[in-house]
């Protein structure tokens, strides 16, 4: 068995996924900027894009960005401190209908559907821990939408919790 469960706080989760935006979107860019001045039309125009919209990010929102980061892998490490694992939804919300835009939380508010779609999982990439996504088919055939957990380790150690948390999943 796993063990106790219990619920842990990271409070910035809901804006990290705009900081591994920002932050992935002017690294990306800086790793590109010769290429996409001397071989543009190598890219498939959309990463083209993106790449070439990452040129509008502020050095100012960058360093904002990369502090945000510090401040959730901290929170990060504080919800793993006596845990073995950290079992979350994958999306904030269930699956939305094709088109939809827009999804009300459980507090009333109203918020577009993409930063949802990302909410848990795009921080995942910038707080230094062991993440894996994991379907949950009885969930899923249960409620006839798609279902699925992140599960979310300490380093170093993370190896082996997160193989006995995907055979208990």
């Amino acid at each position: 068995a796993l063990g106790d469960v219990r619920e842990v706080s990271i409070p910035h989760i809901a804006v990290g996924g705009a900081a591994q935006a920002l932050i992935t979107s002017a690294e990306s860019r800086a790793f590109h900027q010769h290429w996409l001045a001397t071989r543009p039309d190598d890219y498939d125009w959309s990463i083209r894009n993106r790449l070439e919209a990452a040129a509008d990010v502020l050095a100012t929102d960058y360093v904002q960005a990369t502090r945000l980061r510090g401040i959730i892998v901290q929170e990060m490490r504080a919800a793993l401190e006596g845990v073995d694992v950290l079992a979350m939804p994958t999306v904030a919300v269930t699956a939305p209908k094709f088109g939809q835009r827009e999804a009300q939380l459980d507090d009333g508010s109203v918020e577009p559907i993409g930063p949802l779609m990302l909410r848990t999982a795009a921080p995942m990439n910038v707080t230094a821990t062991a993440i894996t996504m994991r379907p949950m088919y009885r969930f899923a055939i249960a409620s006839c939408m798609p279902s699925s957990i992140v599960l979310s380790a300490r380093y170093p150690d993370s190896r082996g919790y997160l193989r006995r948390a995907l055979n208990h999943a």
